[in-house]
């Protein structure tokens, strides 16, 4: 199995990788944050979002443990400041410091998560809301990946946690008005296309686990199935967990 390794894929993040306004617009919308509040996001990757904060707020944040992510981010966003560290800990912050914490597909990473929301409830302020935007089960499973790329869904379901799971984590870690949503972003009536680039470039953490000859399988049943006249067509969407520090 091939090993997988942030500062390697950091070269190609950005061909493959991009900031979903829609995202941004609903944590601004459901939280009571301004443009002075204090944001953070965690495993921050290459700033793609925090790009789009730094156009409306003045105290912008994003910690990440690859160097080769953050050379990236400090080079395309203007003012934010970034931290290279662990984000289970979060050790670089003082306790009440944010009003807004966010993560885009990063919890499954985090081996030790009741440790993880200490650590937010910690540099949280009291009344500050945290976001977690990542894959529940239901949707891996019908994920066009799992279509094409079948191996991948055992490795998938046993590192994401459950949505249950998460919440009662949060539950137990004093975070109070918990709810889970999804934001629809739109349709992508040519992501055939961009899934065999994602595959080549192993741009998803799950394609850093297959084989050459995985990769090769997958993409060429996408390709016989746009040779036939087939639309691969991608229905966006964000699930995610939405809580607020008591």
């Amino acid at each position: 199995m091939i090993t997988y390794n942030y500062d390697d894929i950091s070269k190609v993040y950005d061909d493959v990788r991009y900031g979903e306004v829609e995202l941004i617009n609903k944590m601004i919308q459901d939280s009571d944050i301004d443009t002075d509040s204090y944001i953070l996001e965690i495993g921050c990757g290459t700033g793609n979002y925090l790009k789009i904060f730094e156009q409306s707020f003045n105290n912008i944040y994003g910690i990440d443990q690859s160097r080769g992510m953050l050379s990236k981010a400090k080079k395309k966003c203007n003012h934010a400041i970034f931290t290279l560290g662990d984000a289970t800990i979060l050790e670089a912050y003082n306790d009440c410091t944010f009003d807004l914490i966010y993560m885009v597909d990063v919890i499954h990473h985090i081996k030790e998560v009741d440790k993880f929301f200490k650590s937010i409830n910690r540099v949280l302020k009291k009344g500050g809301f945290l976001y977690i935007f990542t894959d529940s089960h239901d949707h891996i499973k019908n994920r066009l990946t799992t279509k094409y790329f079948p191996q991948t869904l055992e490795y998938e379901l046993g590192r994401y946690q459950s949505l249950n799971e998460l919440t009662c984590k949060l539950k137990q870690n004093n975070f109070t008005d918990i709810e889970t949503n999804e934001v629809m972003i739109g349709y992508d009536h040519k992501y055939g296309f961009k899934l065999i680039e994602l595959a080549k470039k192993r741009g998803y953490s799950m394609f850093g686990f297959l084989t050459d000859e995985d990769i090769e399988s997958g993409v060429n049943r996408i390709k016989d199935e746009l040779e036939n006249g087939v639309e691969i067509v991608y229905k966006m969407k964000a699930p995610y967990i939405k809580a607020c520090k008591a």
